[in-house]
């Protein structure tokens, strides 16, 4: 379904499961690719899967953060990147013979391997500290918590 949709092609001998262990902090962070694509020139880039009822509109803030740890791990563990990503989304356009169509979206993004640092030692910190983080009046989960409590 991806041949001609993505650029270069599908790696099968890449590992999935790649991890990188931060001295400065003393924390790890792993992740588990979906499918990693040769693009050629000895640079990759992480493919993910996402499944959903229609064509997106839009990326989810999430998925942006997901492929930027993604190019991360990659770069951690000694493959070079173009600091791109791609999001293969997923979506039933019909029945024929009793079996779902798909359709399929691709979505590239722009990463920052950087931003992903930043943020896992931001969470090492979180993790790390002795006090309780406060909620954020912006942050959804936050609000959700209060409602909880």
């Amino acid at each position: 379904m991806l041949r001609g949709k993505v650029p270069g092609r599908l790696i099968d001998n890449l590992p999935k499961r790649f991890k990188f262990h931060d001295d400065e902090v003393d924390a790890e962070i792993s992740g588990l690719l979906d499918e990693c694509l040769d693009l050629g020139q000895g640079q990759y880039a992480a493919l993910d899967n996402k499944t959903r009822a229609s064509a997106p509109e839009s990326t989810i803030h999430a998925y942006q953060v997901q492929m930027d740890v993604y190019t991360l791990l990659l770069e951690k563990n000694g493959y070079k990147t173009k600091r791109v990503a791609y999001l293969a989304y997923f979506y039933p356009t019909g029945v024929n013979d009793g079996k779902f169509d798909f359709g399929i979206h691709i979505k590239e993004l722009k990463t920052d391997p950087d931003e992903a640092l930043k943020l896992f030692h931001e969470a090492v910190g979180v993790i790390k500290s002795d006090t309780e983080p406060q909620p954020r009046a912006e942050c959804e989960y936050c609000g959700r918590e209060n409602q909880l409590k």
